[in-house]
């Protein structure tokens, strides 16, 4: 092969290379793409979730604390440290208003509070003894002339009988009305943290009131607006 040929092949092989970029040059350029847009909307939700803490206390002994947690999916989980109780040793006649007391503390992310209701754990709202002996809820402040026993929210002394609950045996028995202990709104938007909140217990005794301890249950529910 003269020199002449092969100057020639190099030549060739060049101007192929050459053509064969030109298509792929062509289609990379950005004008020759039909374009689509379209805006999409990003939704986070964030659940409320609400805790609360119960101290129950003997005068100014503390009894027992009892913490809950509701979580997003809607289930609770509470944990006890001492003897969750509000009690008293009373002989008959005698009253007290002052010695039993629950403070209630409650936090929550929802910027618009919570609400704080108390009612009777059963249809049965009276203090039983193991015996059946019972001290009955009332309206007013338990005394000599009013024997029974009723709940005060904070320090307005103003009594109530606790609500009985729905029961568990009889359809025809319906639940009371919860008392409302707190109906929290912050005076501004913004998160809650351990709202406090006083219940009083009062009782008071017949002059023949059989020896026992007398019990019931309470049911406290807090719930963020």
């Amino acid at each position: 092969m003269s020199k002449i040929k092969k100057i020639v092949a190099s030549l060739g092989m060049v101007a192929g290379v050459g053509i064969s970029l030109l298509p792929m040059v062509a289609y990379a350029d950005p004008g020759d793409y039909a374009q689509a847009s379209e805006d999409l909307t990003v939704n986070l939700l964030v659940n409320s979730v609400i805790s609360m803490t119960i101290k129950s206390y003997t005068g100014a002994t503390l009894n027992g604390t009892t913490e809950c947690n509701t979580y997003n999916d809607g289930t609770s989980a509470c944990t006890t440290t001492g003897t969750q109780k509000a009690e008293t040793t009373i002989l008959p006649s005698q009253v007290d208003n002052t010695t039993m007391y629950s403070d209630i503390f409650v936090s929550t992310n929802s910027v618009a509070g919570y609400t704080l209701k108390l009612i009777d754990a059963d249809e049965v709202t009276s203090l039983v003894s193991a015996a059946g002996d019972t001290i009955v809820a009332t309206s007013n402040i338990p005394s000599s002339s009013n024997t029974g026993w009723a709940v005060s929210i904070g320090d307005t002394n103003v009594w109530q009988a606790i609500p009985n609950n729905v029961s568990a045996t009889d359809p025809t028995i319906v639940a009371g009305t919860p008392i409302t202990v707190t109906n929290y709104t912050p005076a501004t938007p913004a998160i809650t943290n351990d709202h406090q909140s006083t219940v009083h217990y009062g009782v008071a005794a017949t002059p023949s009131q059989p020896v026992g301890t007398y019990t019931d249950t309470v049911v406290y529910t807090a719930t963020a607006k």
